[in-house]
């Protein structure tokens, strides 16, 4: 906490103890990391693919989005990824989405149909 210019300005309580001092720095870190967390799982499920757009960069992009948000602890699996990508898609993709709706499909064979 040295290194902390301005430790009252993060909502860490330093009027206390320096164990207290310590659980404020700890509880307002959690926070921060559980907003950062939550706003890449947004990220994710509010992109959507647009017609005449390359879709292997969608593919790519979606794909690293998802690697982002586990590596911050999300806990969107094989099955949700899937979802998100399907959901995505644009209404003029219906006629192929209706099919990959399949519980036994991954992620993986979902983007190789499409």
């Amino acid at each position: 906490m040295l290194n902390t210019r301005n430790l009252a300005g993060l909502g860490i309580n330093t009027n206390s103890t320096g164990a207290e001092a310590w659980t404020s720095y700890i509880d307002t870190y959690k926070k921060a990391y559980n907003i950062v967390w939550l706003n890449a799982e947004q990220i994710l499920q509010n992109t959507l693919y647009t017609d005449c757009t390359n879709f292997t960069d969608f593919i790519i992009n979606m794909h690293t989005k998802w690697l982002d948000t586990r590596a911050l602890g999300s806990k969107i699996n094989n099955e949700d990824f899937k979802n998100i990508i399907i959901s995505a898609l644009p209404k003029s993709w219906s006629s192929v989405t209706a099919l990959l709706y399949d519980p036994n499909m991954i992620s993986a064979d979902t983007i190789a149909y499409l």
